[in-house]
Parts: structure tokens; sequence; C-alpha cells
């Protein structure tokens, strides 16, 4: 008499298969997120590079640096300024002419909203710091009142 087989899956390929979908459904989990956190970063350093070339048209024409952002206080007076959120002072009346006409204030907001990233201070009438802190290791402040040491981790420079 001969014996009859089954057919189908025993419950160890079961148990494989499904031990490999969920390995590969992290791993494309970890790349989503990494080109989100990269698509973050690129949009603050483009805020940046718009803040710098408004800055630079701004003293092209009045010779010193924005103080504050609505461009009532006195850019040439000597010292450090108040450091402002990069999206305050690009929304603000003293780089309104220096912006394309087509930007507002949430187009240089930081993508996630974290106040602390994206910052800028004058010093003085002939420089500026300006910075970001980048993910994931730039740990954001809560507001942009100090400046962070060179190193520090995720810190970039975009100061003149």
């Amino acid at each position: 008499m001969q014996k009859k087989l089954k057919q189908g899956f025993t419950l160890i390929e079961l148990l494989v298969v499904m031990a490999i979908i969920a390995i590969l459904v992290t791993l494309m989990i970890y790349a989503i997120n990494a080109a989100r956190m990269q698509s973050r970063n690129t949009q603050r350093r483009g805020t940046a590079n718009s803040a710098k070339t408004a800055l630079e048209s701004f003293f092209a024409s009045r010779k010193c640096y924005p103080r504050d952002a609505a461009g009532t206080t006195l850019c040439t007076t000597n010292g450090l300024g108040a450091a402002i959120q990069l999206d305050t002072l690009l929304g603000g009346a003293a780089l309104t002419s220096y912006i394309s006409a087509s930007a507002n204030a949430t187009t240089f907001s930081d993508p996630i909203g974290e106040q602390g990233r994206q910052c800028y201070q004058q010093n003085g009438p002939g420089r500026y710091y300006m910075w970001i802190l980048v993910e994931p290791d730039g740990a954001a402040a809560t507001s942009c009142a100090a400046i962070p040491a060179a190193g520090t981790a995720g810190f970039e420079d975009f100061s003149l």
C-alpha cells in the first residue's frame, strides 16, 4: 500500500518566508526615513543659501547687514544683535525686496517646525553669523539664543 503525500508548505517554511519579508520591510522603512531626513537637511541648506543671497543683496545696497527682521534697528550698530530664526529674518520687512516674489514665510520655515535649527545673528555692520543644525546629529535648541561651537555635532556654519 502506498502512502499518500500531502501537498503544501510546512510551518517552518512559512515562518522563514515571513521572517524574510519582515526583514525586507524593516530595511525599506529605514531607507525611506533616511531619504526624508536628507530631504529636510537639503531644504535647510537651501534656505541658508537663499538667506545668504538676500543678505548679500541687502549689503550691496546698504553697506551693512540687517540687525533684525523688520529692518528698523540701525544695522551699523557694533556688537551682536539678537539671534533670530532664519524664517523670521527672511519673512521680515528688511529682506522682502531681496527675495523672490513667490517666496513667503512658510517657504523658509524649518521642514519639521523645530525652533533653533536655522538661525541668524548680525555681528556689527560687516559680519553675521548664520547656522543650521542638520539631522540626526544636531539636537535643535528651543531658540537661537546661543551660537553652537564649531565642531558641535550636526552644526553647519554659513557665517560671513
